[in-house]
């Protein structure tokens, strides 16, 4: 059955609805907002951090660099330990190691000079919590038999001042 258009329902109108609805449009959303900041002090403020970063990390570069004798030191003193060498030539190659390091970190006319008891209490100075034993002084001097005839306790000691004094002296001290 067809209806003629005069025939239509009243309800059913080309505008069917509100009529307000009738000429709405899309919503424009406004673009996305910048990161980046507006006011010329943002920027300033960028920068100067961006500075203060870029010279924290050339700062903490050049203390890494300025440590590579410790880790140096450390990598040989490891390999000592787990090494095949004996202890008389470890124990004789000890005191050397320690003024190698001593050289690097302090300057040379101050430490180069520093031998028997003066040489000692640099050592004592130098690391203010960690006493040297008091074999250290006499492994350059004693005689082969005298050096592997070192007892467990007093290698050890021995070996873990020698640790302790690469990881703590202090450069900073001076003398």
């Amino acid at each position: 059955m067809l209806v003629s258009s005069d025939l239509k329902p009243a309800f059913i109108t080309p505008a069917f609805g509100n009529d307000w609805l009738t000429h709405l449009h899309e919503v424009q959303l406004p673009g996305g907002i910048s990161w980046l900041p507006n006011a010329p002090v943002w920027w300033l403020l960028v920068a100067v951090l961006a500075v203060g970063v870029c010279r924290w990390g050339w700062r903490c570069y050049r203390r890494w660099c300025g440590q590579a004798y410790r880790r140096e030191a450390l990598r040989i003193l490891q390999q000592w330990q787990t090494g095949r060498e004996s202890r008389a030539v470890v124990a004789r190659a000890l005191p050397e190691l320690i003024r190698r390091v001593a050289l690097t970190a302090w300057p040379r006319r101050q430490v180069a000079s520093l031998t028997g008891q003066a040489w000692y209490v640099f050592l004592k100075q130098t690391s203010e919590t960690l006493s040297p034993p008091e074999n250290l002084r006499y492994l350059a001097h004693w005689p082969e038999h005298r050096l592997a005839a070192l007892t467990e306790r007093e290698w050890t000691e021995l070996m873990d001042w020698a640790r302790a004094w690469i990881l703590l002296h202090q450069p900073e001290a001076r003398l």
